[in-house]
Order: structure tokens, then C-alpha cells, then sequence
């Protein structure tokens, strides 16, 4: 199998496609920080119980933060996350 259900090609040396939303691996990144983002607002606003994790992708969330954090400081961004996750 070479594409998705919708039609789109399945990304290089990964289990999965890209599409019109998530088009790159760049898009990946800028959809993690957003999610980081609402997570620190979440918990500033109500604490950390309130936060729920169903994904079972714990320590790749962590491992996708760090990776983050190394791209954005290329490009003079700045971010909360570090290299421990």
C-alpha cells in the first residue's frame, strides 16, 4: 500500500501520510507546539489534574518537545520546552 484511504502518498519512512493539513515535517512541529501551548494554558488555568493524556505517546511527546525546541532556537524562536522533556 502506497497511499492513505484519501489518496495521499504515504511520507517517506514514516507509517503514515501527509496531507493537505499536515503537509511536512515542519507542520508536525508547529502542531506540537500549539498542543504545548494549550496544555501550559489549561494547566495554568485549572492545574494539572485537568489534564489528560488518552494518545499513549507519553515519552514521544516528550522526545517531539525536545526536537522542537532545537528547531525553533535555529530560527530565533523562543519556547519553554527542554531537552528533559
Amino acid at each position: 500500500m502506497t497511499t492513505d484511504r484519501f489518496g495521499n502518498e504515504f511520507a517517506a519512512g514514516l507509517p503514515y501520510a501527509r496531507g493537505a493539513i499536515i503537509r511536512s515535517t515542519e507542520d508536525d512541529f508547529v502542531k506540537l507546539e500549539r498542543a504545548r501551548r494549550v496544555i501550559e494554558r489549561r494547566i495554568a488555568a485549572r492545574g494539572p489534574e485537568a489534564i489528560f493524556n488518552f494518545s499513549g505517546l507519553e515519552r514521544a511527546l516528550a522526545c517531539a518537545r525536545w526536537h522542537w525546541s532545537t528547531w525553533a532556537a535555529t530560527r530565533s524562536a523562543t519556547t519553554s520546552c527542554s531537552s528533559t522533556g
